[in-house]
């Protein structure tokens, strides 16, 4: 199996997993961000089934990162090192 080059190591994604949006770089570099996918997203950060959409929201992103993206990066080290940003507004492209 190969390796990203620097330069593909580098390439913005913008990944939408059931409510939420993650923004970052294939290797995970300068973060990640999270944002609802839309204003309509009625849950409020205080009810419980926001969390627990969130929570899977994120296992299904770290799950689709760990298959895809993980095996192709030499020297990752590991998804504790990142920063995660949370927001409440909707990603403005």
């Amino acid at each position: 199996m190969s390796y990203l080059t620097d330069e593909a190591r580098k390439k913005p994604v913008n990944w939408t997993e059931g409510y939420f949006r993650f923004v970052t770089k294939v290797d995970l570099s300068g973060g990640i961000d999270v944002y609802p996918i839309s204003s309509s997203f009625k849950l409020k950060p205080s009810d419980p089934r926001y969390s627990a959409a969130l929570a899977r929201d994120v296992a299904v992103f770290i799950g689709h990162f760990m298959i895809f993206n993980h095996p192709k990066l030499n020297g990752f080290s590991g998804l504790d090192c990142f920063e995660w940003r949370f927001h409440d507004e909707p990603y403005e492209e």
